[in-house]
């Protein structure tokens, strides 16, 4: 998952809370199949947010 832009903290995993200590700031997340991220951002520039997915579906 990627969000363009502006970066994100990752605040909880399949429903479970990060402590602080441990809440880091990135721009690109890797979330297998079932996997849950909560993440919180502050969108510093008005307009539409593009997120999505970096990994190209294989090839058919």
């Amino acid at each position: 998952m990627h969000l363009h832009g502006v970066p994100f903290e990752v605040v909880a995993t399949d429903g479970h809370a990060v402590p602080e200590a441990a809440i880091l700031t990135k721009d690109t997340i890797s979330v297998a199949p079932g996997e849950r991220y909560d993440v919180e951002f502050t969108a510093t520039e008005t307009g539409q947010w593009m997120l999505h997915c970096h990994i190209a579906p294989p090839d058919e």
